[in-house]
């Protein structure tokens, strides 16, 4: 039949477009209200397959998954996944190990949101693969599964807080402040402790600062500024703002081992009221990391 052909006649165009459109005469569905012609060329699909021959021709109307290339159903139909026999993979005990994952009766992931958990996996499985084609580095199973249980542990499922520490030029105290914030990521806890940090700093008219941080995308978020429809860009308008009164005068990068005070402070905020609490005076057990911060004996970093 040339309307299934491809025909370009006019009378074929003209049923393509007005009842077939884009789809192939084989799966055109019947409208209410289709004239009684059409009716009647589609109760005729049946016999018309009985005596047709399929040339692909210019692949218009070829489906590869619904199409029946060979036997007596779509390929779509027997190549479904749960038809191939994957036993070979996986040892039975790895199995189910695996489907244990996410349980409550698993013996693992019982401190790191599952779904996290499994799309940190998924994600380093894809980079060692990578690494192995592209830089011929093999990467240990060890490794993938300690570095996707420690980046799942930063997921928002965990509750977030932060902490820091206000400093004299001599390092001397001179005001923290604690902030249980909730369920949130990083990324948020970071900016937060950043604003928190900045409005004590304001209000005690503590400046010229120097801002020390462990996070250098923060710094390139406050500076070069986020779209507003950025999760964080209410934070990041706030800190800008702060900023641009003039008294911060730079930013220095430092990571958690060399800035243990502010390491610290962040997770004694786990242990407090969900807000802002702040601190004139220093927790006693801070004193000696305060006391070697400002005499700077070396540190042994493994």
């Amino acid at each position: 039949m040339q309307v299934e052909t491809g025909s370009q006649s006019l009378a074929c165009n003209l049923l393509r477009t007005k009842y077939s459109r884009d789809a192939s005469f084989e799966y055109v569905e019947p409208k209410p209200n289709t004239s009684s012609f059409w009716r009647g060329v589609l109760k005729c699909r049946d016999v018309i397959k009985l005596g047709r021959r399929w040339l692909i021709g210019d692949e218009t109307y070829v489906n590869f998954w619904l199409d029946i290339w060979v036997g007596n159903e779509p390929l779509l139909q027997s190549a479904l996944v749960d038809g191939v026999d994957t036993s070979f993979l996986f040892p039975s005990r790895g199995i189910d190990e695996i489907l244990s994952f996410g349980q409550e009766k698993a013996k693992v992931c019982d401190l790191v949101n599952w779904s996290a958990q499994f799309a940190m996996t998924l994600w380093l499985i894809w980079k060692s693969r990578n690494a192995l084609i592209f830089q011929q580095q093999v990467d240990k199973l060890s490794k993938v599964w300690f570095m996707a249980r420690k980046l799942a542990r930063e997921h928002p499922s965990i509750s977030a807080s932060t902490g820091g520490l206000i400093r004299g030029s001599d390092g001397e105290w001179l005001a923290g402040f604690l902030v249980n914030i909730g369920t949130l990521d990083s990324l948020v806890a970071e900016l937060w402790g950043l604003r928190e940090g900045l409005l004590l700093a304001k209000q005690r008219r503590l400046w010229p600062l120097v801002v020390e941080l462990d996070a250098s995308m923060i710094v390139h978020m406050v500076k070069n500024g986020v779209p507003d429809s950025h999760p964080c860009s209410v934070l990041v308008a706030d800190v800008m703002a702060l900023i641009a009164e003039g008294w911060t005068m730079k930013f220095v990068i430092y990571t958690r081992k060399k800035n243990k005070c502010a390491d610290y402070l962040a997770n004694l905020a786990q242990t407090t009221t969900l807000g802002t609490t702040l601190l004139d005076e220093p927790p006693t057990i801070l004193v000696p990391l305060l006391d070697k911060d400002i005499s700077g004996p070396p540190t042994v970093r493994i």
